[in-house]
């Protein structure tokens, strides 16, 4: 049982992430808006139609229509993101504040721009 906790505890010890005072506001920001397209995708869901126009820049109509489980597209990419980004962060702290900070802030606008196309895919189709 000793090695069990023992193991735990350094994967949890792994899991911890350390970041600077800087970093803390956009990250909360980039994981609110992940959770608030995650909870827009799952109150919306029941309530759409069963087909969606998730591509409807392509140029014929029979294309743009997919599943609407096809919206969870949206919240997954946004974590993984996001993820990618902190963990792109963790390998870049040697360099100078600023580029780390524009770099997060760029995730936020992401992050925006993901949020927007989903609201305004779900409102075309409601």
């Amino acid at each position: 049982m000793s090695r069990f906790s023992a193991g735990w505890h350094n994967f949890s010890a792994l899991l911890r992430v350390r970041l600077p005072q800087y970093l803390k506001t956009p990250v909360l920001v980039c994981f609110f808006l992940s959770s608030l397209m995650a909870l827009i995708v799952l109150a919306s869901y029941m309530s759409i139609q069963p087909v969606v126009p998730l591509f409807y820049s392509l140029p014929q109509p029979n294309d743009y229509l997919v599943p609407k489980i096809w919206l969870a597209v949206f919240p997954i990419l946004s974590f993984i993101i996001t993820l990618s980004h902190l963990i792109w962060l963790k390998s870049i702290q040697t360099y100078e504040k600023v580029i780390q900070q524009l770099y997060i802030w760029l995730t936020v606008i992401i992050q925006l721009v993901f949020l927007l196309a989903l609201i305004r895919i779900i409102w075309i189709i409601v």
